[in-house]
């Protein structure tokens, strides 16, 4: 599957692109925010229920950005080398993120329900 093909983030979650999309406008980098309508949806990360792929797994991640509300850290984006590019969303202040729908983006594309990474929770049985 090429990156091409994977759902924008903003399809399979909207809310989120949008609060992200604001809070770093809020923090005055608006060259950050308006990356983020371009950014797609590679699933969830191994290391969080709540980390999310905004690039190909094993991207590079150099840079971390704190996205605060009302002075609580919210939220790291994770930055590529260039800190242009955020490869992981990582929501910290407690909330959970449901699957996005399995339904297809207004693009055609399909948007995955469920991560293709089993979470922390989920045990994997060995075929007998």
């Amino acid at each position: 599957m090429t990156a091409a093909e994977y759902p924008m983030l903003v399809h399979a979650f909207p809310e989120l692109a949008a609060e992200i999309d604001e809070l770093l406008r809020a923090d005055g980098d608006d060259a950050l925010a308006g990356v983020v309508g371009g950014l797609r949806y590679f699933g969830r990360c191994t290391c969080s229920p709540t980390c999310l792929l905004t690039a190909p797994r094993s991207s590079p991640c150099s840079f971390v950005a704190e996205l605060e509300r009302e002075a609580d850290v919210v939220m790291w984006l994770w930055l590529d080398a260039t800190a242009t590019t955020v490869t992981h969303i990582e929501i910290i202040d407690g909330r959970t993120l449901a699957p996005p729908p399995d339904s297809q983006d207004s693009h055609g594309h399909h948007v995955p329900g469920s991560p293709d990474v089993p979470s922390a929770s989920e045990e994997r049985v060995p075929n007998e």
